[in-house]
């Protein structure tokens, strides 16, 4: 969340620009927007990927439990639970 700001946000974004894997910028998204930091535009062929990633962790803030991080579990949780909903 937000105190750890000041000691992971420069290498967050450091990892953002430097790392092209999906997985892996799907948990900076997260962990990026948990810090409170928006993160940056991705590039052009990756424009969808962020999209995606901004409509499905359009909820995530500094004041998500710390389990958003765990960005597989959290997904399937979602996942779980909007199908949950959808039977229901």
């Amino acid at each position: 969340g937000a105190p750890a700001r000041d000691v992971a946000e420069e290498k967050l974004l450091e990892l953002w620009h430097t790392n092209d894997t999906l997985e892996v910028r799907e948990s900076l998204f997260v962990a990026l927007r948990r810090l409170g930091v928006t993160p940056p535009a991705s590039p052009e062929h990756r424009r969808n990927h962020h999209a995606r990633l901004e409509r499905e962790w359009a909820d995530i803030s500094p004041q998500s439990p710390a389990r958003v991080c765990a960005v597989r579990t959290e997904r399937h949780k979602r996942q779980l639970e909007k199908y949950s909903t959808l039977n229901n």
